[in-house]
């Protein structure tokens, strides 16, 4: 009786650590663009995650990646095309300038925004020479959600309880 006992705490906490374990990861969102942005123009779209199985508050860290191309509309070829992206009102921490494509981790506002409501609204600006913005690619590694880590906690506890009782 008392082996039967042991097995089945076994079998729970093992269950709750692959539960646990199951939540954290890595969660990508990409959306297609293939938008024209005229001189001094803007594009704003948004990223949401909330489909992707992401859980809220669970998000530690992310980065974003936009492909920008030269369309070759303006007759201005030797102007580069200086892209600023913004993200929820706030610039990347690196400034958020590009030229051909985007990749940059997020800062901790746009972390932030994600936990609250898993959106993440970007806008991209020429600030000189026009340009066609193609695919955006938004990853984000996420942690595990708090209530699988105190069921695997449990889980821990009754193990343990289980074979003091048993070396009684």
């Amino acid at each position: 009786m008392k082996n039967r006992s042991i097995l089945a705490s076994m079998a729970v906490a093992l269950g709750m650590s692959f539960g646990s374990a199951a939540n954290a990861g890595v969660i990508t969102d990409t959306v297609n663009q293939n938008v024209y942005v005229p001189l001094f123009g803007s594009h704003t779209y948004t990223h949401n995650i909330n489909d992707n199985g992401f859980i809220l508050g669970t998000a530690a860290s992310g980065t974003l990646q936009i492909s920008v191309v030269d369309d070759a509309r303006d007759r201005l070829d030797f102007i580069p095309e200086l892209v600023l992206v913004i993200v929820d009102s706030f610039d990347f921490d690196s400034g958020g300038l590009a030229f051909n494509a985007f990749n940059n981790a997020l800062g901790l506002q746009a972390i932030g925004s994600l936990n609250q409501d898993g959106i993440l609204q970007v806008k991209v600006q020429s600030l000189t020479g026009d340009f066609q913005v193609k695919d955006s690619v938004l990853t984000v590694e996420t942690v595990p959600a708090p209530g699988p880590l105190m069921l695997f906690g449990a889980g821990l506890l009754a193990l343990g309880i289980a074979r003091r009782k048993a070396a009684r």
